[in-house]
């Protein structure tokens, strides 16, 4: 079983929510904002369940409000 820490997913998602066509800058800008806090509380120690899961709801809640 392989796992990927959060910080490479953060870096992962980061190049994709900058190459999203169907994304308005107003979107990428928010899901940019919570991903740079939620790289910064990772550094900090914060939990990864924690700050993964408050990451998708701003995406979930920026894809549903263009």
């Amino acid at each position: 079983m392989d796992a990927y820490s959060a910080s490479q997913l953060l870096e992962q998602l980061s190049a994709t929510v900058v190459s999203a066509g169907h994304l308005t800058n107003k979107q990428k800008c928010a899901v940019s904002e919570k991903l740079a806090g939620a790289a910064h509380r990772l550094l900090d120690g914060g939990a990864e369940l924690m700050q993964l899961t408050d990451l998708g709801c701003t995406i979930i809640m920026a894809n549903n409000n263009p």
